[in-house]
Parts: structure tokens; sequence; C-alpha cells
């Protein structure tokens, strides 16, 4: 029989307690392209029924996000820093 890599590199949803990189592609604001810049940690999900969008929190305020939004996550922080340079220098 061979090998299914199809579920190699499953990753489940993002959690409560997550950090997240974002990338919002519909917001061209300043205030997106500065939460690009950033890893955000999840604070709270909505139900799925109703919307899939989470609580991030960047420094010390609170943003929801859209799911299609957030790029990768990690419960590791350092997992994600590798984003900050390749984002500030649109690599």
């Amino acid at each position: 029989m061979k090998y299914i890599k199809k579920f190699e590199n499953y990753k489940p949803e993002p959690k409560k307690g997550d950090y997240v990189v974002v990338n919002m592609t519909d917001n061209p604001s300043q205030i997106a392209r500065l939460l690009e810049k950033s890893i955000g940690r999840i604070e709270s999900k909505t139900l799925p029924n109703v919307a899939n969008r989470y609580d991030v929190k960047f420094g010390t305020t609170n943003w929801w996000i859209d799911r299609k939004d957030i790029i990768d996550w990690s419960e590791n922080k350092e997992d994600l820093v590798h984003y900050i340079p390749a984002n500030k220098f649109n690599i």
C-alpha cells in the first residue's frame, strides 16, 4: 500500500492561547500593516456557526481577526519569529 502524503502536514485549527501571525489582504489600512508586523495571541474564539473569527491580542489591544487572515499559528512564540523580518522587508 502506498504512503498517503495528504495528511502529513495536517494542522488543527488555532485554539485559545496560541500565537498567530496575520496577513490582512482585504484591509489596506495602516493598522492592518502594523498588525502584520507583530505576533498576536488568541484570547477567545467565537462560535463556529456564527463566524470563524478570533479575538487576538496584539500588545495591549484586542482585535477581531478572521480565520482567512491568519497565516500561521503555534503554541510557541519562537516558532513564528521568522515571519516578522519577512513582513518588515517584504520578503
